[in-house]
């Protein structure tokens, strides 16, 4: 989950991640709240209470990360989470 936050002008090591523009738009909105990625390197470093600079423009906050072995488990975890939340932006 997100939660967003004016970018700072602070030396703090924030991760960049650039997510497309119709994507961005559902996170600023409050509309996605989950973004998945594959677990390279760079992204299994990532934890809950980091913060991330999306498009080198918005800072936002991690709350949770969940890690699966395979894609297909992932999927029937996550959609059984949206149905059970009823929450369109998954």
């Amino acid at each position: 989950m997100f939660g967003i936050t004016k970018k700072r002008k602070v030396n703090i090591k924030i991760k960049t991640l650039w997510v497309k523009r119709q994507f961005l738009r559902q996170i600023l909105d409050g509309k996605k709240t989950i973004e998945v990625r594959v677990g390279y390197r760079n992204i299994q470093e990532l934890k809950p209470g980091m913060r991330l600079l999306l498009n080198e423009k918005y800072e936002v906050g991690i709350k949770n990360v969940r890690r699966y072995p395979t894609f297909s488990e992932m999927l029937e975890h996550e959609e059984a989470e949206c149905q059970e939340i009823k929450f369109s932006g998954c």
